[in-house]
């Protein structure tokens, strides 16, 4: 499963739609030729995952996984930073971090 402290970055598939409808609102004046990082501006790692699916009531039952702690060839995972996207598309992720979203459902 990898190493529990590698970085994910994450995003619910409603606010990715939404940055879609986003990007389609904003005009070819503000999106043509441009790449748009879209995130929840939150990274968590995978233990991280764990931690908040746990709190669900959907996982309430489940135990944390073990982590084997090998990366393979890709290494910890990337931060990245969604900020200038967010600002082009006067855009923001309804659910604010995978864990609010967890912690909520």
């Amino acid at each position: 499963m990898g190493s529990e402290d590698a970085i994910i970055n994450l995003l619910h598939y409603e606010d990715a739609a939404s940055a879609c409808l986003y990007a389609l609102k904003a005009g070819a004046y503000t999106v043509a030729g441009r790449t748009f990082l879209i995130s929840d501006g939150h990274p968590t790692t995978r233990k991280g995952i764990c931690d908040s699916a746990l709190k669900s009531k959907h996982y309430a039952d489940y135990e944390m996984p073990t982590f084997t702690g090998n990366d393979g060839p890709g290494g910890k995972g990337k931060i990245y930073d969604g900020t200038w996207s967010d600002e082009q598309l006067q855009w923001k992720p309804t659910y604010a971090s995978f864990d609010e979203y967890m912690s909520h459902h």
